[in-house]
């Protein structure tokens, strides 16, 4: 199999600051439970978390082309895929920043017997390990053979699996994170009432892209 050779970073995109005061109100068939822990985010809600600008995998993908996200860079070969940590990406709530420990939590904990989110299938299937190579590196090997899917629960789009903290997990457990949000996109959620409605709030200064309405309600 052809070794991926690593794709730059992007050129960052010119900084858009919400409008003091935007507020955009968005009328959906369905907000579905507050629920914003991976582990437990099953369809149609597994890809809420992204679709709604909260979580980000290490990965982004338009649709065609698969760039660097949470990932600075990566190669695939006949073993597996390596990626390399994006170095000052903050979690939501005061969380610290991502590291290769958060990366392998996420990507582990959707493999633990009992997930329901909708990629842990692909992801089990496809990998025996994920491993942390050194504090900004993991590792994933593939379970028997290269496969075209490798990037499926890697990408911020659809049912990607979404980066977070590891030490909120270890310290809050899991109950707590269904109710909290621990993500690093560009929105964080302020409030779910279930069944009703969801509140984001733009984060300032956001490490990749600021949003451009400060609060989203749906």
């Amino acid at each position: 199999m052809a070794t991926a050779t690593p794709t730059p970073t992007p050129t960052a995109a010119p900084a858009a600051r919400p409008v003091a005061g935007s507020k955009l109100v968005i009328a959906v068939p369905d907000v579905g439970p507050a629920q914003y822990y991976g582990y437990q985010l099953k369809w149609p809600y597994s890809t809420r978390n992204t679709d709604l600008g909260v979580g980000q995998s290490l990965l982004d993908f338009d649709g065609v082309n698969i760039g660097p996200l949470i990932a600075s860079s990566w190669s695939v070969d006949d073993t597996g895929v390596t990626y390399k940590i994006r170095q000052g990406v903050p979690f939501h709530g005061g969380w610290g920043n991502v590291t290769a420990d958060d990366v392998a939590f996420s990507f582990n904990d959707s493999m633990r017997e009992g997930n329901l989110h909708t990629m842990t299938g692909n992801v089990t299937r496809d990998f025996s390990k994920i491993e942390v190579v050194d504090q900004y590196s993991v590792r994933f090997t593939f379970r028997a053979k290269p496969t075209i899917r490798w990037s499926m629960g890697t990408r911020t789009a659809g049912n990607g699996i979404h980066i977070q903290s590891k030490k909120a997990f270890d310290e809050k457990g899991g109950d707590w994170m269904i109710q909290n949000d621990t993500n690093t996109g560009p929105y964080t959620v302020t409030q779910h009432i279930a069944d009703d409605r969801i509140l984001l709030q733009a984060v300032p200064n956001h490490w990749y892209q600021n949003a451009y309405v400060q609060e989203i309600t749906f």
